[in-house]
């Protein structure tokens, strides 16, 4: 077999691999309870002695929750029972903040680069939010004077 070969059959079964996760990662995360934490790979850190376990840059919750939040926008109407699940969002980032402030005492703390990754996220997300980015809400409204 080619490298080319290899190469080919790679990219494929890691594109198979990623549509499958994002399945049932969708499937799942419409009826786990809220959490903010690093998304699915929470469990296989479960025993990580630093804050890996709380922080994901790549499936945490500062990644998935906006793409979920899109969802919702797109039919806000057929979506009513998931946004209830919304309501608990404030009560996950205290846990979280309260999580990582441990860790910061126990010195378990996440490498400063997947920390500044994070960090960049949310300052990004936070500033859609505040410009009420079209794709994360339903109502349309858009302008400063909205808010």
């Amino acid at each position: 077999m080619t490298n080319k070969a290899r190469y080919t059959m790679l990219t494929k079964g890691l594109l198979t691999m990623s549509l499958c996760f994002l399945t049932v990662q969708t499937a799942y995360s419409q009826t786990a309870p809220l959490v903010a934490d690093s998304g699915f790979a929470a469990p296989a850190l479960a025993n990580c002695k630093t804050d890996l376990r709380y922080l994901n840059q790549v499936g945490g919750w500062q990644a998935a929750w906006p793409t979920q939040w899109e969802r919702l926008a797109e039919n806000i109407d057929a979506n009513s029972a998931e946004i209830t699940r919304w309501e608990d969002t404030p009560k996950a980032l205290v846990l979280a903040q309260s999580t990582l402030r441990n860790g910061i005492t126990n010195e378990e703390t996440a490498p400063r680069v997947v920390v500044l990754r994070i960090s960049q996220q949310l300052h990004d997300l936070t500033a859609a939010l505040t410009r009420r980015d079209p794709k994360y809400f339903a109502d349309g409204q858009t302008d400063s004077a909205a808010r």
